[in-house]
């Protein structure tokens, strides 16, 4: 049963003690995405048979700031993801065939606070207001 091969496996990355600080295993089950601070990266579970090419353990740094990365999540395809550094909310694709491509796309005001990013919604406070902005 692959979902408890991906538990397994995640229990034994886990205890490598590696980045710890945020893991999140993709929708398609197949790679988990790992956060450490200023630092966001892929660590593949299962062989990639599509282009790029990846093998069952490989890695990838995804992006790295100089200043901390607030948290992230996936997008449904598994080959995206979205996360904030500074007042900015980013998507990297990792596929960096060509370079990284990677995009911002919402720039928070002085004013505003990223709340948090969870379940695809990204929440932010504003005065006495909290909206969210959904993926």
């Amino acid at each position: 049963d692959n979902k408890q091969e991906v538990n397994n496996f995640l229990q034994e990355f886990l205890s490598l003690n590696l980045y710890k600080d945020t893991i999140s295993v993709a929708p398609d089950n197949k790679k988990l995405a790992y956060l450490n601070n200023n630092e966001l990266a892929v660590f593949w579970i299962e062989n990639q048979e599509f282009e790029p090419i990846r093998k069952k353990s490989d890695s990838q740094l995804v992006v790295r700031f100089s200043t901390p990365i607030a948290g992230f999540f996936w997008t449904k395809d598994s080959e995206h993801l979205v996360y904030s550094a500074g007042q900015k909310i980013f998507v990297t694709e990792l596929d960096q065939r060509g370079g990284v491509n990677s995009f911002e796309v919402l720039a928070l005001k002085p004013e505003q606070k990223l709340v948090f990013l969870k379940n695809k919604e990204i929440f932010i406070e504003e005065g006495k207001q909290i909206f969210s902005v959904k993926f």
